[in-house]
Parts: structure tokens; C-alpha cells; sequence
């Protein structure tokens, strides 16, 4: 063995030690979007969730300003997202808008509102199931305008009829 070979080896090794760094870099690089999208998206739903709970609790001034919440991470979800998903996040945010809007007296309102909010969310779990893992879509037939929502816990807690009729409704599909 001459004494160049030592040196050789260890410099072709550390050169493919680093090929293979720059090529894990680089495959992570959509892996860092996709980790960005997935918390807008994570964080969007958690907005949802608080706008859903304060109607099932019938605080309908906590819904329509949480609803605001709910727009800027959807808009925030729509900016990492493409192709469908990214009008489908767009929708979502335009309809949590619409409902951040409207005047808390009006809870009738504001829960149709927020059945528009529900069925763009849904049509995004549909489009994307990994999403939808750990959510529970219900219907309420007794609902003014769009039926469904979704919710994190299986107990239903309906947000169209809140209190008068919190356990109404039944298990549904996306």
C-alpha cells in the first residue's frame, strides 16, 4: 500500500459522503414545504375547530371573530398550497371572510355562513384524505342551507343548532 492510497480513499469517501448530503438536501427541500403547508393547513383547521365550538357553545361574537382567524390561515395554507388545493384553500378563506363579517345579533346567519365554511372545508378533505385523518363529519337534517361539519372528538357537538339541539345530528362521509 502506498502511502497516497490512504489519503485517496478518504478523499473519495468524504466526496461521496458529501454527494449524498447535497442529495438529501435537496430532497428535503420540497419536504420543508410540504412540512409549511401541512402546519397552515394543521393551523387552519384548529381556526375551524374554535369557530365550530363557540357556535355549538352559542357565542356567535366568538365565532364571527375567530372566523377572521380562520381566513388568515387559510390564506396562509392557500399560499403553500397548488393545483386544486390551492383555489380549494382560497374558497375557504373567502367564505370565512364572508362569515367573519356579518353581525353577531343575526346567529341564523351566521350559521348558514358557516355551513359554506363547511362544505369548502369538506370538499378539501375529500380532495386530500390524509387531512381528514382524526376528524369526524357529521350531519344535521334539521340545518338551514349546507348539513355537515366536522369535528376532532366523536360526541356531537352541533354548531347549526348549538344548545337547543347540541347532540343533534348523526355520522356522515366526507
Amino acid at each position: 500500500m502506498s502511502i497516497y492510497a490512504i489519503p485517496i480513499s478518504v478523499a473519495i469517501a468524504a466526496t461521496a459522503l458529501l454527494a449524498a448530503c447535497d442529495r438529501e438536501s435537496a430532497d428535503k427541500e420540497p419536504n420543508v414545504q410540504s412540512a409549511t403547508s401541512n402546519e397552515a393547513s394543521r393551523s387552519a383547521l384548529v381556526q375551524y375547530e374554535a369557530v365550530r365550538a363557540s357556535l355549538a357553545k352559542d357565542d356567535i361574537g366568538s365565532a364571527t371573530t375567530r372566523a377572521k382567524s380562520l381566513e388568515s390561515q387559510a390564506r396562509a395554507a392557500a399560499a403553500t398550497a397548488t393545483g386544486t388545493s390551492k383555489q380549494q384553500w382560497t374558497e375557504l378563506a373567502k367564505a370565512a371572510a364572508h362569515l367573519s363579517t356579518l353581525p353577531q345579533q343575526d346567529a341564523d346567519e351566521v350559521r348558514k355562513a358557516f355551513g359554506t365554511v363547511s362544505q369548502s372545508l369538506i370538499a378539501l378533505l375529500a380532495a386530500d384524505p390524509k387531512l381528514a385523518e382524526g376528524l369526524f363529519v357529521f350531519e344535521c337534517p334539521m340545518a338551514q342551507g349546507y348539513k355537515k361539519w366536522v369535528q376532532p372528538a366523536p360526541k356531537i357537538e352541533n354548531p347549526y343548532m348549538g344548545s337547543k339541539m347540541l347532540e343533534c345530528g348523526s355520522k356522515t362521509s366526507l
